[in-house]
């Protein structure tokens, strides 16, 4: 690998962050997830021991923020219910509930509209 060819690679990485405004974290519960961009072949990773959110670089915007609500799950789950559920029926219960939840926002821009709403107004209450 050249030297520019290196750049263009990290480049095109970096432009996403900015242009779909990916947050760089996540707080969840006692645990603050780092979230970054991966060149990988799948549309993201979750990995526990390192608590981070990967996510390939390359995505459209509903696939990135499909991705990011998929690997969040995935974290929820190794935090609060992963004893309830085996590894294998994770990934099935992961994807229908980030595509559902996916679906139900998209599909429903009053609900996001709520949502936003009534969390700004926790946030207000917490100062």
């Amino acid at each position: 690998c050249s030297y520019n060819t290196t750049m263009d690679k990290v480049t095109s990485i970096i432009q996403p962050t900015d242009k779909y405004l990916v947050p760089t974290h996540i707080k969840l519960g006692y645990r603050t997830l780092i979230i970054e961009p991966k060149v990988m072949d799948d549309f993201g990773e979750y990995v526990n021991n390192e608590n981070k959110i990967l996510y390939n670089s390359k995505q459209t915007p509903p696939e990135l923020v499909n991705t990011i609500i998929h690997e969040l799950l995935h974290a929820i789950f190794e935090d609060r219910i992963v004893s309830l559920v085996s590894d294998k029926n994770e990934e099935t219960i992961v994807n229908a509930l980030a595509n559902g939840l996916m679906s139900a926002l998209v599909d429903n821009p009053e609900l996001l509209n709520f949502l936003n709403n009534n969390i700004k107004q926790i946030h207000e209450r917490k100062r």
